[in-house]
């Protein structure tokens, strides 16, 4: 319940601006901490790059939710793990 209460708080309160360190297969990507997590109106920045706006309604919500999670009321980190003798990343992304 703890990373759901933590993403709900970042949502109701996010400034969203274009990503300057955007890779070509980047949704978005957010600072959980320091100078660049919030704005000086103390919302939570989203860093968003241009491949989310080229995907499906779903994977921008899901996009959103999952970068909520980072921020320093959430505070999780994305996890790699192997499958099948392969790196694999959660959500099949390399990049979040």
């Amino acid at each position: 319940m703890h990373i759901l209460n933590a993403i709900d708080s970042v949502l109701i309160n996010v400034a969203y601006k274009p990503g300057p360190e955007c890779d070509d297969d980047t949704y978005a990507y957010v600072f959980p901490s320091g100078s660049q997590s919030k704005n000086e109106k103390k919302q939570f920045v989203y860093y968003m790059c241009d491949f989310y706006f080229t995907r499906p309604l779903g994977e921008q919500i899901e996009t959103l939710t999952h970068e909520g999670s980072h921020h320093a009321v959430g505070f999780t980190d994305d996890m790699t793990f192997m499958y099948q003798g392969e790196e694999e990343v959660v959500y099949g992304r390399d990049l979040c």
